[in-house]
Parts: C-alpha cells; structure tokens; sequence
C-alpha cells in the first residue's frame, strides 16, 4: 500500500474524538462520585443525610468562625481558629432561635422596587402622534 493513500483523520475529527472522549471520563466521575456519596462515602450525600448539619458559619476574621452545628437534638455553638476548634456552648435544639431571615442582594431590592411600582406612563401604540 501506498503511504500517501491512507488517509488521516482531519483535525475536526481528532477534536471530536477528544471531546467525546473527556465527556465520557466527566459523566463517568460524575456517576462515581454520585454513587460514592448515597453510601456516606463523600460531601456528595447532601445536607441532612449524615447525623452532623452545619446549620450556620459566621466568619470572625481571616483565621476564626463560628459555628452551629446540629447532631441530632443537640446544638453546638463552636469556635474554630487556626488549629483548633473550641466548645463555646451546648443547646437542645429547641432553645434555638429562629434564623433571621437572609438579606437580598441590592439588585434584588432595585427589581422588587420596580416590579411593585405602577406604571405611569401610556401604552405605546395607541391613539396620539
């Protein structure tokens, strides 16, 4: 056979091939990581599927926070700092004040400020110049 008649995939093809190639390796980490965390075996189980919830994080400074964290009826006010963690206090979890609702985003207080306020002005379209 001749060299120059075999015939070489294009470059659009190679690129095809590499892209098909790294999505399979994506969906099948994916699947895996998935499969992994319904058996404890990752972060990938979702809140509340263990018996210890963050429920808050408050950020002190660069190097502390605090935490809340709920096991089981018991909640933990804890102190983390650089290397250590520290008991603050010890509740019932109905002791628990309720969570103050979440501030909006200044962009979400502008389009519920606009969406509230009535039109003024006249239909387009319609009667006039």
């Amino acid at each position: 056979m001749d060299p120059q008649s075999i015939s070489t995939p294009g470059y659009g093809a190679a690129l095809a091939q590499t892209l098909t190639a790294l999505a399979g390796v994506c969906a099948l980490a994916w699947w895996l990581l998935r499969w992994g965390g319904r058996r404890g075996l990752g972060a990938l189980a979702g809140p509340g599927a263990g018996r210890v919830e963050v429920l808050e994080r408050t950020t002190l400074d660069a190097r502390r926070a605090i935490f809340l964290v709920r096991i089981g009826a018991r909640v933990l006010v804890v102190g983390a700092g650089d290397q250590s963690l520290s008991l603050l206090t010890e509740m019932r979890d109905d002791e628990l004040p309720p969570p103050r609702p979440a501030p909006g985003s200044a962009l979400e207080a502008l389009f519920a400020s606009v969406k509230r306020a009535p039109s003024t002005e006249a239909p387009r379209g319609e009667g006039g110049a």
